[in-house]
């Protein structure tokens, strides 16, 4: 399995769509099987890049006594299937993306969780509340079996003080569980007494911070750093 996640700093820049090098680098290139975005903007501003795709993907019902938490009534969120490469000459590659909007005011801060495998549910992690008067974002995943895999945006003004509870949450709700994403906080191993944290292998931030990784139920990794693209955060990959 092979994991990239990434903080885009919005979906747009002046050369164009960033999903276009989600799809040209991580997908296609790297040949990641799940990728991770934070701050995604909205993915089908570009109509040109994501003019291929099929709404509403068909998933399992959730069970009655689902444990987990299905996305609520109210929220903003979209399920669909991007197909970069069906027009061209490559091969088709069908993308199963989750979207959620986490950004009322300016829309750019939202989390996308995108995999090639389809996903069995659609998983919801409630904001937690943390001491300030600083919002929060919830955490989303999806569910492909017997593993889960979330995609968390830590609060930046609280230093990434949502974090644990995040993780504390997703470990209590499920048993094999993956989480990665921008966590606002470099990788110490006191903040996380859930899960195991599989830092990255060098910096991910232009200021010379490690922001970004994953955290799991057990294992260790240490991340890649990829090349930097149009972003203040680099991507980081995961073989595991």
């Amino acid at each position: 399995m092979k994991l990239i996640t990434w903080n885009l700093q919005g979906a747009n820049d002046s050369d164009g769509s960033k999903w276009a090098i989600v799809a040209t680098q991580f997908i296609k290139k790297y040949k990641a099987d799940i990728v991770c975005l934070q701050e995604s903007g909205w993915p089908l501003a570009n109509p040109d890049f994501m003019r291929v795709y099929e709404e509403n993907i068909e998933l399992i019902p959730y069970p009655t006594r689902f444990k987990g938490n299905k996305p609520p009534d109210g929220v903003n969120y979209t399920q669909f299937i991007w197909r970069p490469f069906k027009n061209g000459r490559e091969e088709d590659i069908p993308i199963y993306v989750f979207w959620m909007e986490t950004d009322d005011d300016g829309h750019r801060v939202n989390l996308t969780i995108l995999s090639l495998i389809k996903p069995y549910y659609l998983l919801y992690v409630e904001p937690v509340t943390v001491t300030d008067t600083f919002s929060t974002r919830p955490a989303i995943g999806i569910n492909l079996g017997v593993p889960n895999f979330f995609c968390i945006h830590a609060n930046a003004r609280t230093k990434g003080g949502d974090a644990p509870r995040l993780i504390e949450t997703i470990n209590d709700r499920y048993r094999v569980w993956f989480a990665a994403g921008d966590f606002n906080k470099d990788p110490d191993t006191e903040w996380n007494p859930a899960g195991v944290i599989w830092p990255p292998g060098s910096a991910t931030h232009d200021n010379g911070s490690w922001l970004d990784y994953m955290v799991a139920y057990t294992g260790f990794n240490r991340g890649v750093v990829l090349n930097k693209q149009a972003s203040d955060h680099f991507p980081v990959e995961y073989v595991f």
